[in-house]
């Protein structure tokens, strides 16, 4: 089955590689492990060798591909990053670059930009805001290698990519270091656009003819597979030949497989919290938890695949309502209706649900999701007990401070992240919190705080704060309680 191919080119030209550069993609040797591969920003298949190009929707160019001899040489310019090939059982394979990718440098700077009302933004501002709106790898942060000034690769790369979009007519020239979109790049993000909407259209359709065929509770599985649903055996399914784009390099996420047995999700009626796969195969992971971040960007209706009885299949339609790196999971909510945006801006604070109305009160009654307290909760002080050590995913929970049973509000604010031990003695009355100085009380009567195993004095330490109004009602309750009297 050995092929030669002596060449093989994609992309667009200027950024191809020459004879006279002289480094060498580094090739890992992996005795018969079986590896995927396919068509893709992230897959390379042993046959087609095609790789994506660094300049843009395109491909890397490489100048040797030898399958017969099991070699890879390829030769680029100085400083230019390469991802590692591995041969394996007569297969070459891409896999996951330490960096992030010029198309997706690209798509961030086509999302930022046609997002701007006036159109320009200062390439300061620019960068600040892909900077922040987006996650990067360990390796972006490093130094670029021959910029001044220790300028991390993030932003020597994506100010580099800025400058290969002006050289496309995608992008203003910036003399006066102002970023703009031509009217051809705002065409990509507006084609982009109506794509979205056929693809919006077409789940409609799915989830329409599935109910009509008698679904979407304890159906064949063969019928999810026939609508288009699923299709092969991973966690995370994107219908790439429909939603690979620029803004979507991995695609758009459809449907996510929930077997109960792989990962530690948590199925409810009203929602999943659904972990990031984790495998030996680390670039289709990367490239499914990327489709998931896609569909939460775009809020695209998804759909989670679920065993029921007898063999069959339960089909839940929602959205992704949170998304969280530090969590390694995302969190869907089952409706049959549009999810309403999430609010940059926190909603007013509330103690209790009695007081909630408006907006907050209508999203809670067309959104219920018993996972939404605790993924949010668990989001914003990061998994980890607020008093002692224990950060082991599964034993820290989410803690109201002021509790259900007296109406306590599911706001983030009035919750904790506290181990399941800790969070029993918090709702026994052992221990409470200052709000004016945020130390940490036993009570009277009760045992210390090195019996109890608290092992911080206060809660200064966290990345965020519980609100005001929660600690001060939540420390009147405590100073009220049977072992403070």
């Amino acid at each position: 089955m050995a092929r030669r191919r002596n060449s093989c080119s994609g992309g667009t030209a200027g950024h191809g590689l020459t004879s006279a550069d002289h480094a060498s993609v580094p090739v890992t040797r992996v005795p018969d492990a079986p590896l995927r591969t396919g068509k893709g920003p992230s897959e390379l298949t042993p046959l087609s060798a095609s790789f994506l190009d660094h300049s843009a929707p395109g491909g890397w160019r490489c100048e040797k591909f030898n399958l017969k001899r099991q070699k890879f040489r390829a030769q680029r310019p100085p400083d230019r990053e390469f991802p590692e090939i591995v041969y394996s059982a007569g297969h070459y394979a891409y896999m996951a670059p330490d960096l992030t990718q010029h198309p997706e440098l690209r798509r961030r700077i086509l999302f930022v930009l046609s997002g701007e009302p006036s159109g320009t933004l200062t390439a300061t501002a620019a960068l600040n805001r892909i900077y922040r709106g987006f996650d990067w790898t360990p390796k972006d942060h490093e130094p670029f290698p021959s910029a001044a000034n220790n300028e991390p690769r993030w932003h020597k790369r994506t100010t580099t990519q800025y400058s290969r979009m002006v050289r496309e007519g995608l992008a203003h020239p910036s003399p006066h270091q102002h970023w703009s979109l031509t009217p051809t790049g705002l065409g990509i993000t507006s084609t982009e656009d109506d794509a979205l909407g056929l693809e919006r259209a077409r789940r409609a359709r799915m989830w329409e003819e599935l109910r009509a065929k008698g679904g979407p509770t304890e159906v064949r599985p063969q019928l999810v597979n026939e609508l288009g649903f699923h299709s092969g055996q991973r966690g995370i399914y994107a219908d790439k030949t429909r939603t690979v784009s620029v803004v979507s390099p991995a695609g758009i996420a459809l449907t996510f497989l929930h077997t109960g047995t792989s990962y530690d999700d948590e199925l409810t009626e009203t929602g999943v919290v659904y972990h990031f796969p984790q495998t030996k195969d680390k670039p289709r992971d990367r490239s499914e938890i990327e489709a998931a971040r896609a569909a939460f960007t775009f809020g695209m209706p998804v759909f989670v695949n679920t065993t029921a009885e007898r063999g069959t299949k339960t089909v839940y339609r929602g959205y992704i309502e949170d998304f969280s790196d530090d969590l390694k999971a995302l969190l869907v909510t089952f409706t049959n209706d549009e999810l309403l945006p999430n609010s940059a801006v926190e909603d007013p604070f509330s103690t209790t649900d009695d007081s909630l109305n408006g907006a907050a009160q209508a999203l809670r009654a067309t959104r219920p999701n018993q996972k939404r307290f605790a993924f949010a909760v668990l989001a914003r002080y990061k998994e980890r007990c607020a008093v002692c050590p224990t950060a082991v995913p599964g034993l820290v929970q989410a803690a109201h401070l002021v509790p259900k049973k007296n109406k306590g509000s599911d706001d983030a604010r009035n919750g904790l992240a506290i181990c399941a031990n800790h969070h029993l003695a918090l709702d026994r009355g052992y221990w409470g919190i200052n709000p004016q100085t945020l130390a940490i009380e036993v009570s009277r009567k009760g045992p210390g705080a090195s019996q109890l195993g608290i092992t911080v004095q206060t809660l200064h330490h966290l990345p965020a704060r519980p609100h005001k109004n929660a600690l001060e009602q939540a420390w009147r309750t405590w100073q009220g309680h049977a072992l403070n009297t």
